[in-house]
Parts: C-alpha cells; sequence; structure tokens
C-alpha cells in the first residue's frame, strides 16, 4: 500500500496546458478513477505517475518521497494498459514471471508468486496456454496478474477493460476489485465510462479540460454535483437541462419557460430561488426527477418520442417543445411500444430530486457539494 499526493501538478505540451494545478491525496488502498471527456488529461495523469510523462510544474508524492525525476523502475508501479500487451511466444506463465526473473527474483519466489496471481485471477488451468488461445477477458486477467507478481505499491490501469465485450467488463470490473480489495494496492484507474467510474471508484476524479471539476463519491457526486458539467456527465440517462425564468406571482414563485410552469414549494428552494427572481437558472432534471402523471395534469405535457424497455422499468424519452426529458415508467404499465410512439404523457417534477445551475458560472445553487467525502 502506498500514499500518492498531487501538488499543484501542471502539464504542457509546448505551450498548450494539458494539466492545470492538480491537487489529490490518494490513501492508502484506494481506488480512485479518473473519468472526463477523451482529452481532458485522464491517461496524462496516469502516465507523469508512472514516469513516462515529465512534470511541467509541482510535485508527485510517492509515500511522502517526491518523484518527479525518480526512473519509471524505482517507482513501485504496476501499469496494465488498453492493449494487454502480451508476449505472443510465451506461455502465460512465462508471461506472468518475465519481469520476475529479468529482476533475479528466486525461481522458488517466482513459482510461489505466479502460483498465488495465478489462483486468485482463475487462471491456473490456463498457465500453458499462449495468449492466442485465450478469450480476451482471459488475456486481461493475464496482464493484470503480470502486474500483480510484481508486488506493486500502486496500480495504474488505463481502459483496461475498453476492448471488452459487456459481459465481460462487467465480470472484470468485479474481479479487478476484489482483486484490489484482498491485496490492499492502492489504485488509479482511468475509463471514458462514467457507468464503470461509478461502480469501481471509492471515489471518483470528473476531469473536463485539465481541470478536475469535483472529487467525490459515486454517490456524491449523483446527489450533489458540483456544477452543470459534473451534472451532466455523471448518470445514465443523462440530465436533461432546460432554461427557465425565475417568476414571483404575489407569494408564489415559479419557474417558467415555454408551456412550463413548475411551482416552488420547498423553503430551502425558496430561499435559494428568491435572489434570482426577473433572471434565468438551469434546471437540472434527471429520469427520477420526474414521473408519469396519469391524470394528465402534470407540469409537463409531451409526446412520447422512444421507449427502452430496460426490465422491470422502461425508460420513455418525452419531446415537450423543444426540449427532451426521459423519465422511467414500470415496464408492465406499457403495452406496446409501437403504439406508444408519438402519444401525449403528462410529467410531473418531483422538486425534492430538481437541480438548480447558475446561468454564468454553472455552479449548482441546489447541492450542498464538498470536493472530499
Amino acid at each position: 500500500m502506498s500514499k500518492i499526493e498531487f501538488k499543484n501538478l501542471k502539464k504542457r505540451y509546448e505551450l498548450a496546458p494539458v494539466i492545470h494545478d492538480f491537487n489529490i491525496e490518494i490513501e492508502n488502498g484506494e481506488f480512485v478513477v479518473l473519468v472526463g471527456p477523451s482529452g481532458c488529461g485522464k491517461s496524462t495523469l496516469l502516465r507523469t505517475l508512472a514516469g513516462l510523462e515529465t512534470i511541467t510544474e509541482g510535485e508527485l508524492l510517492i509515500d511522502g518521497v517526491v518523484v518527479n525525476k525518480m526512473e519509471p523502475k524505482a517507482r513501485g508501479i504496476g501499469f496494465v494498459f488498453q492493449d494487454y500487451a502480451l508476449y505472443p511466444h510465451f506461455t502465460v506463465r512465462q508471461n506472468m514471471s518475465f519481469a520476475l526473473e529479468n529482476s533475479k527474483v528466486s525461481k522458488k519466489e517466482i513459482t510461489s508468486r505466479v502460483s498465488e496471481a495465478a489462483e486468485s485471477l482463475r487462471l491456473s488451468p490456463l498457465l500453458d496456454r499462449y495468449p492466442r488461445e485465450l478469450s480476451g477477458g482471459q488475456q486481461q486477467r493475464v496482464a493484470l496478474g503480470r502486474a500483480l507478481v510484481r508486488r506493486p505499491k500502486v496500480f495504474l490501469m488505463d481502459e483496461p477493460l475498453s476492448n471488452l465485450d459487456a459481459k465481460l467488463r462487467f465480470e472484470m470490473r468485479r474481479l479487478i476489485k476484489i482483486i484490489q480489495k484482498k491485496y490492499e494496492i492502492t489504485t488509479l484507474y482511468v475509463t471514458h465510462d462514467q457507468e464503470e467510474a461509478m461502480a469501481m471508484g471509492d471515489r471518483i476524479v470528473v476531469l473536463n479540460k485539465g481541470v478536475a471539476q469535483q472529487i467525490a463519491s459515486p454517490f456524491k457526486l449523483f446527489k450533489s454535483p458540483a456544477n452543470k458539467f459534473v451534472a451532466g456527465f455523471i448518470g445514465l440517462p443523462a440530465m436533461s437541462f432546460l432554461t427557465v425564468n425565475v417568476i414571483q406571482e404575489k407569494e408564489d414563485l415559479l419557474l417558467n419557460a415555454k408551456n412550463i410552469n413548475i411551482p416552488i414549494e420547498l423553503e430551502k428552494h425558496k430561499t435559494i430561488i428568491q435572489p434570482y427572481v426577473g433572471k434565468s437558472l438551469h434546471l437540472g432534471i434527471r429520469s427520477n426527477s420526474v414521473q408519469h402523471n396519469q391524470k394528465g395534469d402534470g407540469h409537463l405535457k409531451g409526446s412520447i418520442e422512444l421507449i427502452e424497455i430496460m426490465g422491470a422499468e422502461s425508460l420513455v424519452f418525452v419531446t415537450c417543445g423543444e426540449n427532451s426529458f426521459s423519465v422511467r415508467i414500470p415496464s408492465e404499465s406499457i403495452t406496446s411500444t409501437k403504439d406508444a410512439m408519438g402519444d401525449e404523457i403528462s410529467l410531473d417534477i418531483i422538486e425534492e430530486k430538481i437541480h438548480l445551475f447558475d446561468t454564468e458560472t454553472e455552479a449548482c445553487l441546489t447541492s450542498t457539494h464538498c470536493y472530499i467525502l
């Protein structure tokens, strides 16, 4: 186990900044996921920790030791790449033991480590096979085992599951978490898949354009996003946004848009919204922030654009003027997806579950967010 610290880390390529003042302390045995759109700096951060990229400014510490200029092999890093990078002419056993042999580890110790890792990763029956004889998931387990036998202080994983199909990704992410917790290896994991990030991370770093937008637990990110970017990036399906005007009619506060009037009743929301009377806000709505109003007198009325059967629940995508929303309803209430297309549907807004954002700063006004939970 090792503690990792990024202190005001910056990375530039010539005049192009990639990482801006990145700060985080990753505790011993913690699993931290970096997530964000392509080009946001996720892999660059991983490569600076591995020593594969130089640091422009700031400090990087492992167990309190500054490693900015330390050689990659001296950092105690185990790196698992998107490409399995197995030696095709080596067996599974040879692939896993190769680095240990080069490090002059004794044969007895190599045999012990390979056997232990193979058992943990369910590779024992495959030790004498070649990579061409393995499935994608098996090859990824070999790549994980090759890093594991080195007894690294830190695991770095750069989109290791992106080449696998959906079922294998689900199985592998569970196995990676089990192995990581068993050996208590501090892990920094990169993915573009926010569902994968939510399932695996103790904490998640949401990056955009080289800036950490929020660092928090998966639940905190979903429940209390720091800003509009985080709110729109985290959660499936994505949060829908609507620009609304804040109107006061006598004692009542309303959020108003074309053909939409949403009364504000919660006192905490009234306190937040009052300074915005006569101005506009961004209203964020998730699929669990609305519900089907069967009486037909809901806050929103629209037409059904698409229905996705998800099992017991279905996602219904609704078009309301220029805006689109999604709502979860019981699948048993849908008699035919084809017949329902284009039907009118009435929706109620659940005020307790809405998010409001300042139109200029895009900060979330309704979240009691914090950057570390």
